[in-house]
């Protein structure tokens, strides 16, 4: 599957970065985490790239970039070709944050893609089951990774965690 990007638009409206396979990984190459997404699309300078994906090899080749042609990988280059065929080869590459930006079927949508270098490839890490469906739940920190509380701007939600993961630290460190 070849692609070519003749825009660079930036009126994302909204990114998809649902897991389409049972691989649980965010390293590179795999699932994109939200807060890489967010940042790759605000921080990053877009390129209009060539794209061909070889789905066995699960190889991505860039060309357009400054640097020549480039190989990458994608756990689910499957996806990745049927977004380029649906988008009529259209794509964006997101250099600092290693992203492919793929025009999704809905206007104003976009697709995004993580890829790896070769020698930062790893296997996908698949989703576990858990061995006892009855074990009691994992015990976290009170607080930590939560969401934001009502009327809790973005600050005091930061200080909270933050404030937590001192907590858990100081717990596992004997300290008082």
């Amino acid at each position: 599957m070849s692609a070519t990007s003749d825009s660079d638009s930036d009126d994302i409206l909204v990114v998809d970065i649902t897991p389409a396979s049972s691989c649980v990984s965010c390293r590179a190459g795999h699932n994109v985490h939200f807060i890489h997404a967010r940042r790759g699309t605000e921080r990053s300078t877009p390129h209009a790239v060539t794209v061909e994906v070889d789905e066995a090899a699960r190889t991505v080749m860039l060309h357009g970039v400054d640097a020549g042609p480039q190989t990458w990988h994608n756990h689910d280059p499957g996806r990745l070709g049927d977004a380029l065929r649906r988008s009529e080869g259209r794509a964006v590459w997101l250099p600092e944050y290693h992203l492919l930006r793929v025009p999704a079927a809905r206007r104003g949508r976009q697709i995004l893609f993580n890829l790896a270098r070769p020698d930062d490839w790893v296997p996908c890490l698949p989703r576990q089951e858990p061995a006892d469906r009855d074990a009691p739940p994992l015990q976290t920190t009170p607080g930590l990774f939560r969401p934001p509380r009502a009327g809790e701007d973005a600050h005091e939600w930061a200080e909270a965690v933050a404030d937590a993961l001192h907590r858990d630290s100081d717990r596992g460190s004997g300290a008082t």
